[in-house]
This record gives structure tokens, sequence and C-alpha cells, in this order.
């Protein structure tokens, strides 16, 4: 008799253990693909502020280059002399030569 009482309180058991057992795994498998969204988005913005600081440093290159041919032709020095840019662009050839 004693076997039977033990099967009907594992069959009816067995119901209320998977369900749980289930949920478990569900918020498991939830709280990992929210930690790998949360380290995408951060390696994302990392990536990104490193691609940003890339190009800011190679047009400040270009830039830095551009204005020093710019003040050292003696061509442009004479047809930008008289307009509406800024004189500290031309004083770089003269600083250069002192």
């Amino acid at each position: 008799m004693s076997k039977t009482w033990l099967r009907r309180m594992m069959w009816s058991h067995i119901p209320l253990f998977l369900i749980v057992f289930s949920f478990l795994i569900f918020i498991f498998l939830q709280a990992i693909v929210e930690q790998n969204r949360q380290n995408a988005k951060a390696s994302s913005q990392a990536f990104t502020a490193q691609l940003l600081q890339s190009v800011h440093v190679s047009l400040k290159t270009v830039d830095h280059l551009v204005i020093r041919e710019a003040a050292e032709q003696q061509a442009a020095v004479r047809l930008f002399r008289g307009s509406r840019f800024p004189p500290y662009l031309f004083e770089l050839r003269s600083a250069r030569a002192a």
C-alpha cells in the first residue's frame, strides 16, 4: 500500500516540479539575454567613440596640412589677401620663417 501512495505523490508533484523548473530556466535565459544585450550596447558605444576619435584626428591633420600648404604658397597668399579670411591663416608662414 505504501508503494501506491508513493507513486501517487510522485505523479502529483511532477507537474509542479516541471512548472517551477521551466520557470527558473526561463528566468535564467532571460537574464543571459539581457546581459548580452547590455554588453553589445557597451561594446558598440566604445567602438563608436574610438571611430569618432580616429575620424576627428584624421580631419584635424588634414586641416592643418591644408592650412600650412595654403599659407606657404605665394599665389594663394596673394589671392586671399584682402579677402574675408582671417589674417591668422597667413601668419603661419611668417612664424615659421622667423
